[in-house]
């Protein structure tokens, strides 16, 4: 089969789903090399599961799922993830793996029990949470100058766009920070400044696919083309870029394998 016959089989249906997973994939690798490269992964991890109990709040508050309001509250809950776990490791003694998973596995089970309690007032499903809905993402739609456009395409075009020209802004701020943290708090650039806007960045991309692809597809997209970049390429640069590639790649063949093996997207 020729690549324009395969197009042509999958149809624009297909196409709009494997073009939402491909862009969720393009903001994880990006921010996923970062966290990678800075040691950070785990927290990232975290993150992703902990902003659960955020979204449940904001849409029962009146938030669209993958709306302002609901990036708000997720971004609210993974900065309060980010202080709790630095109080359990300065204030209690727990080692930083220790106080982030139990941090982030309290969020996410508060998480749980929000949304299963709350089941029938919000637009939220348990399995939704963990594999996201990825196959009907072309079906909820919004009109853009006389298009039918998915929502979550939208979002994560939007998102991907903020975190790119962030990314971009703050490349050599991010870049020192992440190959010597030492050299760059000696020489009083903003550290913590740095962290912060790559954790918001990292919530914004987790919130923007979290409805796509749910809470675990998120996680391995945010590590694995980042950590396997970083095998294969030495500059930052060229770890992003090879990053942003093998997610995309993936995200694509994977779409196809499960629609070919009729099974589950994520």
């Amino acid at each position: 089969m020729s690549m324009g016959e395969l197009f042509s089989e999958v149809g624009p249906i297909h196409g709009w789903a494997m073009a939402t997973a491909a862009l969720v994939s393009v903001g994880a690798a990006a921010v996923g090399s970062m966290l990678v490269v800075r040691k950070m992964s785990l927290l990232g991890d975290a993150i992703s599961h902990a902003v659960l109990p955020g979204i449940v709040v904001a849409v029962l508050a009146g938030g669209q799922p993958g709306g302002p309001l609901v990036i708000l509250g997720a971004i609210v809950a993974a900065l309060l993830t980010v202080w709790l776990t630095h109080v359990l490791r300065r204030g209690v003694g727990l080692a930083e793996d220790a106080s982030t998973g139990v941090v982030f596995t309290t969020f996410f089970s508060i998480g749980v029990i929000l949304l299963t309690s709350v089941a029938s007032q919000v637009d939220l499903d348990p399995a939704c949470v963990l594999y996201g809905i990825l196959e009907l993402v072309p079906f909820d739609t919004v009109t853009l100058y006389g298009c039918e456009i998915p929502r979550s395409f939208l979002n994560s075009l939007v998102v991907v766009g903020i975190v790119g020209l962030g990314l971009i802004v703050s490349w050599r701020l991010q870049v020192f920070v992440a190959f010597d943290l030492a050299g760059a708090r000696a020489a009083g650039m903003p550290v913590a400044l740095a962290t912060i806007v790559l954790l918001l960045f990292t919530a914004m991309t987790v919130v923007a696919g979290f409805e796509a692809v749910g809470a675990i597809l998120i996680v391995a997209m945010l590590v694995v083309p980042a950590a396997a970049a970083e095998l294969l390429v030495h500059r930052m640069h060229h770890v992003v870029c090879m990053a942003v590639m093998l997610a995309v790649t993936g995200s694509i063949v994977g779409y196809l394998a499960a629609w070919h093996l009729n099974t589950n997207a994520a």
